[in-house]
Formats: C-alpha cells, structure tokens, sequence
C-alpha cells in the first residue's frame, strides 16, 4: 500500500503543477486511503484552498496539526496558514422551525435544518443564503459573511397556501 500510496501522491503533486486542482485533490484523497500518511493532510488542505473550498480545507489543515509529528509540522508554514485560511472561514448561524429544510449557500447546498450546533461554516464574502422546503415560499436573503463572529439568519418560512389565501383575499377586498 505504501508503494501505490507514494505513486498516487506523486501524481496528485503533477496535478497540482498543471493546475489541476481536482485531480490533486483526487490523487491526494485516493493516497490517504492507502496509507493515512499525515503528510497528505497538508496536500489536501492546499488542493482544497486552491479549488477555493475554505472550510473543507481548513478541516484538513487543522487535523494536519492535530496528527502530524512536529519535524514534519516544522516544515511548512503553519501557523500562518491556519491564520490566512481561518480569516477566510466564516459561519453562518441559521435557525428556522422548519424540519428538513435545505440551506444553499450560493446555489450550492450546505446541509438540512437543523444544521448541526445550527451552524455552518462558509468562504467568507457576499452570499446568497436560501432556506427551501417543501410546500414553503424560498426564503432569500444576500449577506457578507465574515470570519470571527457568526453571520445570524433567521429565516421565516411562509407556506404556500398562506401566500394564496392573501392573494385570494386581496382580490376579494378588490372585488374581483
């Protein structure tokens, strides 16, 4: 294993020269089955910073620093990596009565309420935060997410049947 791991890192470090941040990414996870070399962690972080998916690889690059031995540690710069990829979290605290409702963060979806702990961490900078279920209106709102303190969202889901009443009501009001 150890051998085939070596080969699949080394093609994931040429997929990262050519630009192909994918493929890295795929080499380097595909390496780590194999051998869950703590070395490889740090590939992943990288791969994953460069593909501009933050939380995923700041995950990657702190569990770097939980497993790694310190020699190896002492070979990158880390402590000014996790600042750079920490100022580039954010989180997002969402809380909304609605059970199995999808949050997308962007149009790319980030879980289901609840979220875990409520929360979820994000690329920081200007998003677009939808909360969709079943039988509701889709909740809509535009925010800046910064790192630091969580970004609050409390979304109100208006079921669609309220919505057609009103109508219906206005237009009576109306007379039509």
């Amino acid at each position: 294993f150890a051998q085939d791991a070596k080969a699949l890192k080394t093609e994931g470090d040429a997929a990262m020269d050519r630009l192909d941040f994918q493929q890295a990414l795929d080499k380097y996870n595909q390496a780590y089955d194999k051998s869950h070399d703590p070395a490889i962690l740090y590939n992943r972080a990288r791969a994953l910073q460069s593909l501009n998916r933050m939380p995923e690889a700041l995950d990657e690059l702190e569990r770097f620093e939980r497993e790694a031995p310190a020699d190896l540690k002492g070979k990158v710069p880390l402590a000014q990596l996790l600042g750079e990829y920490r100022g580039r979290v954010g989180v997002i605290s969402l809380k909304t009565d609605v059970a199995g409702a999808r949050v997308l963060v962007d149009g790319k979806p980030v879980g289901d309420t609840p979220l875990p702990g409520d929360k979820v961490r994000i690329n920081t900078g200007h998003v677009t935060i939808e909360v969709v279920a079943e039988g509701y209106e889709t909740f809509r709102e535009v925010r800046d997410v910064g790192a630091g303190q969580p970004t609050v969202v409390l979304p109100t889901l208006t079921r669609k049947t309220t919505v057609l009443v009103e109508i219906i009501r206005q237009a009576a009001a109306r007379g039509e």
